[in-house]
């Protein structure tokens, strides 16, 4: 067996493995977690669009797989099961963050172009594109208004707290935010 981290670092993936299902020594893990951290991290980023949750995510997930790796079958290579995990878990990531409704604008629209086009051939799903598309051009409060609430499910009351203002100024904001947006919708869809 390699006595060193440096020459465990120059064992395959399968050999790591061997090793570790024979000594039980951390080091094989630490080698792992260090050859692979960089590609779990940036797959993470892709689906969080955030380097603090995407580095969360990547740390659960290279635990989680490093716990499990006596149960990895070497059926297919290690990598390859390393990153069904990551999928999968990046993937429970947004639908969890979905039925919270915490996920950004940026994030469904990223989702909805990786889903199957056949899944939203209708008219409704069109008219949602293109509603998202004109909200992408708002910036600062205003958008964030409008994400908090409706697609987050914000209350009245919540906007209230959040910014500070009467009800009648989050309803008035709300307001003019619609109009704008349904403005440039007859503009640029409504022929």
């Amino acid at each position: 067996m390699p006595n060193s981290t440096l020459e465990l670092e120059k064992l395959s993936d399968e050999e790591l493995l061997s090793t570790y299902k024979t000594t039980k020594s951390d080091e094989c893990l630490a080698v792992i977690y260090s050859r692979y951290y960089r590609k779990v991290y940036h797959k993470c980023l892709t689906f969080t669009k955030d380097k603090d949750k995407a580095f969360d995510l990547t740390q659960d997930i290279l635990v989680k797989a490093l716990r499990k790796v006596s149960t990895f079958q070497s059926k297919s290579a290690f990598s390859s099961w390393l990153y069904r995990i990551t999928y999968n878990s990046c993937v429970d990531y947004v639908r969890s963050k979905k039925k919270r409704a915490e996920v950004s604008l940026e994030t469904q629209m990223e989702t909805a172009k990786q889903l199957a086009y056949e899944e939203y051939k209708d008219e409704d799903y069109l008219r949602f594109q293109r509603v998202q598309k004109l909200l992408s051009r708002f910036t600062g409060e205003t958008r964030e208004m409008l994400e908090l609430k409706y697609l987050q499910g914000y209350s009245l009351k919540e906007l209230m707290d959040k910014y500070g203002l009467a009800e009648s100024a989050i309803k008035m904001r709300l307001l003019r935010a619609k109009r704008k947006i349904a403005h440039l919708y007859d503009k640029e869809f409504v022929r």
